[in-house]
């Protein structure tokens, strides 16, 4: 297989080169929506034949050898430069501490294991540079393809539930052992989950962008698709990061809270009244999905009258705390239990996905956890400089266009629903490839929007003071 995805690699790099140097916008956010497999249909048909991702990250790379896009531009951003120095540090530690020291003390050689394993984990902080270049040059492409990849995967999915059902691959559990609740999910939504809040955002703050009537179809088709899936995580998900929106955009555009509020709630009681009528047995199932999560957020017990291991502190809880207290500075470093034989973190031995923070601090202990956090506390200043020079610039909706005021606005509600609502699940960005290579991406891309918009305001200001001079 190795062998395999180097031919392949190498292959597809040269035929694809000069499309890349031609085409770099659409290039990168093709070949970025392809690492994280809308649909699970990559990972589906070839493993086992070669690796994709190995190939789709490369490719992500391509697009910065285009004369069209300004890389120059990446190291005059301030911002960018105080970012990358520190992700490039904690990259150090992760490599020579967690990956080599850390576990050649506990007698386990296993560097390069490590390395093969996690390559993508070690050159995740390098893809900040093809998204900010990228963003700076066109965000349109992104949304269209957010879109048109929701559109197209969440057909097929839905279309096999009432139509001949179709070879596609998903993931089907039951809720509670005995129960009759299906749980039913795609293997992957790779970037496409997003276009639900894309079409909340351009709904109640009424911003024209192309495809309107695709949007709000596909919104709501990926609304169905996380309801069915019976999981009381996503359903935080769905009400924090639409209850952010509702707030953070009231701010920027100096609008009614009350007024998007209201324009929210219309919109999701039209969207639960369609699923209700379309799939009445999931809407009971739904609802007792909702009691289970109040009941164990109030008592600690789920609707089964059972108390849950994390409250609990038993099963993989109980492991990760022996860990804490044997390990307290460094962690257990790099070890092969945190993971299955196919890399999936989701499934590692102790369930560290289910308790990401105990999770952190176990694999990278008191100190990697220090270095993990300061991260966030650049980030979140870097955060709320941008929200407030936005916020304080009265005239910001003239001065850039709506698709980047719908992806900068998007962006600001994303790392916001990390900081609160998302907060007791943040550490998985530290933990899980595909977490942190989204999460650094998406973090390029809003630093370019924001540079941009700096720029352009800058120009603003300065025509403005021509047209009064003169």
């Amino acid at each position: 297989m190795i062998y395999n995805t180097i031919i392949t690699s190498l292959l597809i790099t040269i035929f694809s080169l000069p499309l890349a140097r031609r085409y770099p916008v659409f290039f990168f956010y093709f070949s970025l929506a392809l690492f994280f497999d809308p649909g699970g249909y990559l990972s589906h048909y070839f493993d086992g034949i070669f690796n994709f991702r190995d190939v789709t990250f490369i490719l992500c790379f391509l697009p910065l050898l285009s004369t069209r896009i300004n890389r120059n531009i990446i190291w005059q951003d301030k911002n960018f430069r105080i970012l990358f120095k520190f992700l490039v540090i904690f990259q150090i530690y992760y490599i020579v501490v967690y990956g080599y020291l850390t576990p050649l003390y506990f007698g386990r050689n296993t560097l390069f294991q490590f390395a093969y394993r996690f390559r993508y984990d070690i050159f995740s902080i390098f893809i900040i540079f093809p998204a900010y270049a990228v963003a700076y040059h066109n965000v349109k492409v992104f949304y269209k393809l957010i879109l048109y990849s929701a559109l197209v995967v969440l057909s097929i999915y839905l279309y096999s539930f009432i139509g001949p059902e179709l070879f596609i691959p998903i993931r089907i559990f039951e809720r509670y052992k005995g129960s009759g609740m299906e749980r039913i999910t795609l293997e992957s939504w790779g970037m496409f989950h997003f276009v639900l809040f894309l079409a909340i955002i351009v709904y109640i703050t009424k911003i024209k962008v192309a495809n309107k009537k695709a949007l709000y179809l596909t919104s709501l088709m990926m609304f169905v698709t996380m309801l069915f899936t019976l999981t009381r995580r996503l359903y935080v998900f769905i009400a924090g990061f639409s209850i952010i929106i509702v707030f953070i955009t009231s701010k920027l555009l100096r609008k009614s809270i009350l007024s998007f509020g209201g324009r929210f709630i219309l919109y999701l009681i039209t969207f639960s009244l369609i699923f209700f009528l379309l799939f009445p047995q999931y809407f009971g199932f739904v609802r007792i999905t909702l009691k289970d999560l109040y009941l164990l957020v109030t008592t600690g017990h789920n609707i089964e009258g059972r108390v849950d291991y994390r409250f609990a502190g038993t099963g993989g809880v109980a492991h990760l705390f022996n860990h804490i207290g044997e390990r307290p500075f460094f962690g257990t470093g790099y070890y092969e239990k945190w993971y299955d034989s196919t890399n999936n973190f989701s499934f590692g031995q102790y369930k560290a996905q289910d308790n990401p923070y105990l999770g952190v601090f176990a694999m990278y202990g008191f100190v990697g956890m220090f270095f993990y956090l300061y991260f966030y506390v650049l980030l979140i200043r870097i955060l709320l400089r941008i929200y407030s020079t936005i916020r304080r610039e009265e005239k910001w909706t003239f001065i850039i266009d709506n698709y980047h005021k719908m992806i900068i606005i998007f962006l600001i509600c994303y790392l916001v629903y990390k900081f609160s609502f998302g907060l007791p699940s943040l550490a998985i960005e530290l933990i899980h490839y595909n977490d942190r290579i989204m999460f650094i991406a998406f973090i390029g891309i809003l630093l370019a929007l924001f540079r941009k918009f700096e720029i352009k305001r800058k120009k603003y200001h300065q025509k403005e003071i021509i047209s009064s001079d003169s």
